[in-house]
């Protein structure tokens, strides 16, 4: 079920940042909405879902990973002309993860991600085929971004 706010759609995603610094990203499948780009987990938040909910699920359904994310801090609010909301959030990851879900059919019937790598936050935005809207967040929230990876991982940008 799709849930509108003020006439539009919405959704959220989570960006995932490892012990290294580097952030999580996935390749959408070929047959979702913006293929073949690399961006963050998220969807469509389901009837009565928070957004920081739908972005913990949908990570979850298409990474396959069963474990708890800590320290999730809001991101991004992205709200278009057409009422399309989306949410992003970022969270930390003591360990690297296996995403289990690459070329497998999610809850939804559809293969959504392709694959999955981590990358150095520095070389994202070079990046030819980054989803225009992780493009968007991390341009705008480059500095609350690197904010986040100095605090988490004593990194200095």
């Amino acid at each position: 079920m799709l849930i509108f706010i003020n006439g539009g759609l919405k959704a959220a995603g989570i960006y995932l940042v490892n012990k290294k610094g580097q952030i999580l990203l996935q390749k959408r499948g070929s047959k979702t909405n913006s293929p073949n780009y690399w961006g963050c987990f998220g969807g469509k938040t389901d009837d009565g879902e928070t957004f920081q909910q739908s972005a913990i699920r949908e990570f979850k359904e298409e990474s396959g990973f069963e474990g708890n994310l800590t320290d999730i801090r809001l991101l991004h609010v992205n709200k278009n002309r057409d009422g399309f909301t989306f949410v992003s959030y970022i969270a930390y990851l003591d360990e690297d993860i296996e995403v289990t879900m690459i070329g497998k059919e999610t809850i939804d019937g559809v293969v959504e991600v392709d694959d999955a790598r981590y990358f150095d936050f520095n070389d994202l935005l070079l990046k030819e085929y980054l989803h225009p809207g992780t493009r968007h967040t991390f341009k705008s929230k480059k500095q609350k971004i690197k904010d986040y990876i100095n605090e988490k991982c004593n990194k200095n940008f």
